[in-house]
């Protein structure tokens, strides 16, 4: 079935349950329906419940509101379903507007929101609610930050409830090289260089079908409907974030309802999912939120739009909450999930192969898990204590076939995979607020970490058929911890200026390494509509633990010589400025350098094209007996621009604009273009969303991406001849440049409010003209270049009620 086929029928589908709904809206009863909106105010920087604050509905009659109990909680009832307005204002707190907020008749609206104590008496300060999207909720953040909601990752085209997905519309931003794939490439650095994070705790990579040492994945493991405002970070990162070169990625889930149980369900072409939520009993504010994903994406392998023979997937996350009267609030949370894909297309008669590629079959099934628990306690009114402990594994197994003319085409096991990595953690955070002026916060990290890593694969002649003796690369087995610090602290010594130095140490007991790295941020408010932002911090990050564990023959004997591999270090500097304008706009600008240190590179001078800052997870570093020395630099520097339309009467758009580049230096001392330098990147996404008859909305959103491509390393033709095997020109690393990546995608969205119901159909087209974006080169039999390509079009459809 080709693509215009699928696009024709998953159309028609669409518009005949579309139909249908409009249908059922004829017997929808005739008064519009409400919902209730309750939520939680709290001090920005002591965590503590504020009493009394005034929460109004704007442009309701009569008009509505309430203010917070004892316990920060207000409740307000009968809410007209659609887009509201709330104002939140407290003697001696920075007013807040939140703009544009969407009221659903199925879901009860919960707004957890902090207030900013005066410096000084002002006149009223405006934030409308996306432009909480441009302020970071990590107060200590000031550049290269933003938080963002589940509704951008709903509604930003193609991102299909993906935060990786969604990133790919910031500043700086760009794919990792396949975009079936979420891996991403922030300011030219590699993708492994992300921090992933879930309440205020690292974790491994929760992304299904990531690779040993990889960010990114196939599918998030993450659900909307368990995800609450988060933050992401591209440089310049606040003290309290370690083990990160390129991004962070902050995660927070939401508390269940306090009030009522509420259902989600949710089928659609990524998974059928459901989730439930609700209050323990009527007298105990305590809560669940349980979600539960099983994958229905081999449908589209009926479509032929996916390569894989086999792909399936199962996840599962959940945050239960318990508040106390002495001993603070808890928490318990958890994410994992499972997956399995059986890929390659082994073709038994090479003269149907189109490529090597057709040789090879195998099997590979990744799987992670995460159960943490946290206590916040208030010590005072001023002070707060954060306590987090959690356990987490990751376990990815993989075996590969090779079938082999000169044995009649007989399948030879060639490389077998068996990687286990666990950690336990526990974190200790203490929250100080001096005055309106000055808080400090410091915090300490202790992880122990173990490890049981197989890695062996063996050669092979296509010519002769024969195979050589298994060589086993890792056989590593142990324990080892890793220790971190931070002090931070933020002085407002006006309304307009505010300054953060901070300090961040990381200790890694493998190899005994350290690293103390000062920050510092920030900003200046020269006027009501404009910032000026600084930040400057050095920030480094141990490489996966198998790095570190691979043998190597040196001199007739089997070597780890990793183990003294310091840790890679990069400098960051960024200035900036915003500038918001009255009608819902915010335009900033961002100028950044990277210098990277330490950087582990190939210890041969005449090898240059070896270096961790070109590889997206380790596999690239584990062949061909490559030894790492810490004897490569890097930089990275460009500028930023990012144009931005808040939700205003329906209407939005983002404009993301990059020039910059990505260079590495090995040891023979010469600059070269790193593997991510695309040098350009720019995006458009933006949307309308309609009000029709009886609370029903129509949305319309797309998104339009053209990014410099990824570089790549030659091809050695005389050496290839050799051997009979396509070999990278390894004296010419990256030298070449893959063709511009250019794609468009289209949103499209129906909801309708019912009483206590809401449905919401979703469809979303991935690379709508299905342009052959090339992702790579392959070689045949001839050594000919064979381009292969980024994927087609990609419709994914789903349908979600809330109840």
């Amino acid at each position: 079935m080709n693509n215009k086929t699928v696009f024709y029928f998953i159309t028609a589908l669409l518009l005949c349950v579309t139909e249908t709904g409009i249908a059922a809206s004829t017997v929808y009863q005739q008064l519009s329906p409400t919902q209730t909106v309750r939520g939680r105010v709290v001090d920005q920087d002591s965590q503590l419940p504020l009493i009394g604050v005034n929460v109004i509905v704007l442009e309701t009659s009569p008009l509505l509101g309430a203010s917070t109990d004892e316990n920060g909680r207000f409740e307000i009832s009968r809410v007209p379903v659609g887009r509201s307005t709330f104002q939140v204002s407290y003697i001696g707190y920075e007013p807040l507007v939140l703009s544009d907020v969407l009221v659903t008749s199925g879901k009860e609206l919960v707004l957890d929101l902090e207030l900013v104590e005066s410096v000084i008496e002002t006149e009223e300060v405006v934030v409308v609610a996306e432009d909480l999207d441009g302020v970071a909720l990590n107060e200590m953040a000031v550049v290269s930050a933003r938080s963002f909601s589940v509704e951008n990752t709903q509604r930003y085209a193609a991102s299909f409830s993906d935060p990786a997905r969604m990133a790919l519309t910031f500043a700086g931003v760009s794919g990792g090289g396949d975009d079936l794939l979420n891996d991403i490439v922030v300011r030219g650095n590699s993708p492994k260089g992300i921090l992933w994070r879930l309440e205020g705790m690292e974790i491994p990579n929760p992304n299904h079908f990531g690779e040993e040492g990889s960010s990114g994945g196939g599918v998030s493991m993450l659900s909307s409907s368990t995800m609450s405002r988060s933050d992401f970070f591209t440089g310049a990162f606040p003290a309290e974030y370690g083990n990160a070169m390129s991004g962070v990625f902050d995660l927070y889930l939401r508390n269940g309802n306090l009030s009522r149980r509420e259902h989600t369900l949710q089928v659609g072409v990524l998974g059928v999912e459901a989730s439930v939520e609700g209050p323990f009993s009527s007298s105990y504010n305590g809560s669940y939120l349980i979600n539960y994903r099983y994958s229905t994406l081999g449908i589209l392998n009926n479509f032929n739009v996916l390569p894989e023979e086999s792909i399936q997937y199962q996840d599962l996350s959940f945050k239960f909450a318990f508040p106390t009267k002495k001993a603070g609030h808890f928490t318990l949370f958890g994410l994992g999930g499972d997956a399995q894909d059986v890929y390659g297309t082994a073709i038994a008669d090479s003269s149907q192969w189109t490529s090597f590629d057709d040789a090879f079959d195998g099997e590979f099934a990744p799987r992670m898990g995460v159960v943490g628990a946290s206590n916040l306690l208030l010590l005072g009114d001023k002070t707060y204590l954060k306590t987090i402990v959690a356990a987490m594994g990751e376990r990815r197994t993989d075996d590969e076939l090779v079938l082999l003319p000169g044995n009649n085409y007989q399948p030879n096991s060639i490389f077998e995979q068996d990687t286990r990595n666990w950690a336990f953690r526990g974190s200790i955070q203490l929250n100080h607020k001096f005055n309106a002026r000055q808080t400090l916060r410091v915090g300490l990290t202790g992880s122990r970490l173990g490890f049981n890593l197989v890695n062996r694969e063996r050669g092979f002649n296509f010519t002769t058929g024969r195979v050589g003796l298994w060589d086993t690369l890792l056989d590593q087995k142990g324990t080892t911890e890793v220790l971190q610090g931070q002090i931070q602290y933020k002085y407002r010594p006006t309304a307009a200026l505010t300054l953060i130095p901070g300090v961040h140490y990381t200790y890694f007991g493998l190899t005994g390494k350290q690293s103390i790295e000062p920050r510092f941020g920030l900003t200046w408010k020269p006027s009501e509509a404009g910032t000026v932002s600084l930040g400057v911090g050095l920030h480094s990050r141990h490489e996966p633990i198998a790095i570190y564990g691979l043998n190597r023959n040196f001199q007739g004997q089997v070597v780890q010589p990793h183990m003294n591999l310091d840790l890679m270090k990069a400098w960051h500097y960024v200035v900036g400025y915003d500038h918001y304008f009255p009608s819902k706009t915010r335009l900033k600008i961002e100028a950044y350098y990277q210098y990277l240190t330490d950087v582990p590179v190939s210890n041969q001078p005449a090898i240059p094209v070896y270096s961790t800052i070109n590889a997206e997870s380790i596999w690239p570093l584990v062949d061909n007996d490559l030894i790492l020395v810490n004897g490569g630099s890097g930089e990275n520097y460009g500028v930023e621009l990012t144009l931005e339309k808040y939700l205003d009467e329906g209407f939005y758009y983002v404009f993301t604009g990059s020039l910059y580049d990505a260079r590495y230096t090995p040891l023979n001392g010469q600059s070269y273009h790193s593997r991510y330098a695309g040098n350009y990147i720019a995006n458009l996404v933006g949307g309308k969303e309609f009000k029709l008859k009886n609370s029903r909305l129509f949305g319309v959103d797309t998104r339009f991406i053209l990014a410099g491509g990824n570089r790549y390393t030659p091809l050695d033709r005389e050496r290839s001849i050799e051997v009979g095997f396509p070999l990278e020109d390894l004296n010419q690393p990256f030298a070449k440049q893959i063709d511009a990546y250019f794609r468009i995608d289209l949103g499209v969205s129906y909801t309708i409010n019912k009483a206590a119901l809401t449905h919401m159909i979703r469809f979303d087209i991935q690379n709508i003209t299905s342009r052959e974006n090339v992702q790579g080169f392959d070689y045949n039999q001839n050594l000919e270049r064979v381009a292969f390509f980024h994927s087609g079009l990609i419709p994914v459809l789903s349908y979600r009620v809330t109840f």
